[in-house]
């Protein structure tokens, strides 16, 4: 059965209550209200048809459900705020894999005498250099660009030059 979209945010708020066994700690680091956390644990367990915390006015801890429960949400939390984090600062500096379908002869003159400048200058990145000296569908290959010496293409292809006319 699918998971209810809902349940995600609550199964996250839930994790952070369980993980600081804090309702004002959780709120806190998380800069909500202990009233709104509070409604989404209690909207958790109505909807889970399970009790998941015991609370006193003094103390609490997770129900056999609920640290179940706990024991498969962290490992997977973390690993979705850690992607969440590399994809936030992917922007600060180039990181992937570029591939690039070029013709034996541009390969050679255009893009061979500087890969390795290039490579070092942008660590994160990786290349795949594929040449092809037919013409090739890049996007059905995947390919992010193509580099021809001025052969014609396809009507619907988007050509730039990236070099003044060689002779």
């Amino acid at each position: 059965m699918p998971i209810e979209p809902s349940l995600v945010a609550s199964l996250t708020w839930f994790a952070h209550i369980a993980r600081h066994r804090s309702f004002t700690k959780a709120a806190t680091e998380m800069g909500v209200t202990r009233a709104a956390l509070s409604q989404h644990l209690k909207g958790l367990e109505q909807q889970l048809q399970v009790r998941l915390l015991n609370r006193t006015t003094r103390d609490m801890s997770l129900t056999e459900e609920g640290r179940r429960l706990l024991d498969v949400l962290q490992p997977s939390l973390t690993a979705i705020e850690r992607v969440v984090s590399e994809l936030n600062d992917s922007h600060l500096e180039p990181s992937g894999l570029i591939r690039i379908n070029s013709s034996r002869i541009a390969a050679r003159l255009l893009v061979e005498p500087h890969m390795g400048e290039f490579l070092a200058r942008h660590s994160k990145l990786r290349l795949e250099l594929v040449m092809a000296d037919g013409f090739s569908n890049i996007i059905a290959d995947g390919m992010d660009a193509g580099i021809r010496l001025g052969e014609s293409l396809d009507e619907h292809v988007v050509a730039v030059p990236i070099t003044p006319p060689l002779t």
